[in-house]
């Protein structure tokens, strides 16, 4: 254990937590694993570097970004759990801790993801905005580093937006909430430049659709495999934001790319803020309706149970007349035995006639001995047959026809001829 860390250790004792484990360090601050000591429950610990903690600034903002997610409650946002000081005086935030790995550690491991992973995690992404947004906070730092992919105990896995550090109040309601202001110098471009937006490059005033041109930034490097623009320095890629339209992702990526996810991708990064997205809701209810759909199962049963309505005779059709038919219409076969039925497994019981060119013709049909008693009943309705049917059947009868009508064309030349040599003959002078 570092010198750091044991201090850290002692200054904890008698607070409500107790220190476990170092995880990491960021820009500003130290990360440690702590233990509530009551309760057990294990979180995050947020400390200010050392050598930073004489800037005011940055404890204003440690401390903002703990109102602010204290505020926000949302499955796809962080959970804060406590903010105070050490027993030296330290400002420290607490938030719960994830199990999983960052976007950006996905991202170096696997270098991209399919698309619709990554319309999945763009549309959680878009929904803790949506929160964000409608408390009056802009994020500003909107990047993979800033996404943590959780991993429930069953599996699951929820996106969660984490660092509201450099985040900017739009409202006074967010202000009131937050206690103070960000401090920001005027002037100050604030972000990672892979990911800004080009108000933010040139420090105009912003406003929610940054976040969105950044979400088109991510939504860009998860499919294709790196940023919308790259250089060898950061004003090469800053240049590329303010001047460079980006290449399309279905045409850059290395997998395949759908035009859909692609042009919406392309508006999100638009250069104007008034040709993208104008809230987080409408983009991401544009990313939702490219959710493969799930398939539908059909089954096909033998038939019916039989039915005693006298009204649903079946009308009598063109047969041959055998013994067995003629036993059959005495018995008094009803319309509901005779037709095939598929059964859609669907909440509704009632039967609905489903016409017989409508039954998906790609879908293998499974013919149980009979229906469940609670599955609803979808009836076919039998097709007249048509001449159509009898010369596909056929093709006998077909070329018969052929000669019928080939017969009738030279019949009606012959009358036609006929007719012209009777005018001329009686126009001409004797």
């Amino acid at each position: 254990m570092d010198p750091r860390t044991a201090q850290l250790a002692q200054d904890l004792e008698g607070s409500t937590f107790r220190w476990v484990r170092r995880l990491g360090k960021g820009g500003m601050a130290d990360v440690h694993v702590v233990e509530h000591v009551e309760f057990g429950t294990k979180g995050v610990l947020k400390l200010l570097r050392e050598e930073l903690e004489t800037s005011a600034d940055l404890e204003s903002r440690l401390r903002t970004e703990a109102r602010l997610l204290k505020s926000l409650n949302h499955p796809n946002l962080v959970r804060v759990l406590d903010f105070a000081r050490t027993g030296s005086g330290r400002p420290f935030l607490v938030t719960e801790l994830l199990e999983g790995e960052t976007l950006g550690d996905c991202l170096r491991r696997e270098k991209l993801l399919s698309e619709s992973e990554a319309i999945e995690i763009g549309i959680e992404i878009l929904a803790g905005l949506e929160a964000v947004h409608a408390a009056g906070i802009v994020h500003r730092d909107v990047k993979p580093d800033n996404i943590f992919l959780v991993k429930n105990a069953d599996g699951t896995r929820v996106v969660k937006l984490l660092d509201f550090g450099v985040a900017k109040l739009m409202t006074e309601a967010a202000k009131e909430v937050a206690g103070s202001v960000i401090p920001t110098a005027t002037g100050l471009m604030i972000g990672t430049p892979s990911f800004m937006a080009p108000e933010q490059i040139r420090t105009e005033q912003i406003d929610a659709r940054a976040d969105l041109y950044a979400v088109g930034a991510v939504l860009y490097r998860m499919v294709v495999g790196e940023p919308p623009f790259t250089g060898k320095t950061q004003v090469d890629i800053l240049q590329g934001h303010l001047l460079e339209p980006p290449l399309a992702p279905y045409a850059a990526a290395p997998q395949p790319v759908s035009k859909r996810l692609s042009n919406l991708i392309l508006r999100a990064l638009e250069k104007k803020r008034d040709d993208r997205f104008p809230s987080a809701n409408m983009m991401r209810m544009s990313l939702e309706v490219m959710r493969p759909s799930p398939a539908i199962p059909w089954v096909e049963t033998a038939r019916l149970a039989p039915v005693e309505s006298k009204t649903d005779r079946m009308p009598a059709v063109a047969a041959p007349r055998t013994q067995a038919v003629r036993e059959e219409r005495r018995e008094g076969t009803t319309y509901a035995q005779r037709a095939k039925v598929l059964v859609l497994e669907a909440p509704a019981k009632r039967p609905v006639l489903l016409p017989r060119h409508t039954r998906p013709l790609d879908l293998p049909l499974v013919a149980p001995a009979a229906a469940e008693d609670d599955a609803p009943t979808v009836i076919e309705t039998p097709r007249r047959r048509s001449s159509h049917d009898a010369r596909t059947a056929n093709p006998e009868v077909h070329l018969r026809e052929l000669r019928r009508l080939k017969l009738a064309l030279v019949c009606m030349m012959l009358l036609v001829l006929g007719l012209i040599a009777l005018v001329l003959l009686r126009g001409a002078p004797r």
